[in-house]
């Protein structure tokens, strides 16, 4: 089961949890909501009462139905580094994202 991490690229402290959780040999994902269109991809769909879907970060595909926890710790805007960011485009970006993640069992 993996831990998936929500966090700005800055965030040194994440930057120790997640080496401590490679040692345990933990799988980890880190994913700062920032970069959702550029390089992220989310894809999902809801049917028969439950939430499937996939997190593509980094080349790097998890299923989100795999994830044991998520720790939002200092997350940047969703989609504040989209090559054309608006307001629709973050506020669409965040709710796929988060809306997604309530639904898994993490």
């Amino acid at each position: 089961m993996t831990v998936l991490i929500l966090t700005s690229e800055e965030d040194v402290t994440a930057d120790m949890v997640v080496l401590r959780l490679r040692e345990a040999q933990v799988p980890v994902v880190r994913l700062d909501p920032a970069d959702l269109t550029d390089g992220v991809a989310l894809s999902g769909e809801y049917a028969h009462g439950a939430c499937h879907g996939q997190l593509s970060v980094g080349g790097r595909l998890v299923d989100l139905d795999g994830l044991r926890s998520i720790w939002v710790r200092r997350p940047g805007v969703a989609a504040a580094r989209a090559a054309q960011p608006s307001a629709w485009l973050t506020e669409e970006s965040a709710q796929a994202l988060y809306g997604m993640l309530r639904g898994t069992g993490a």
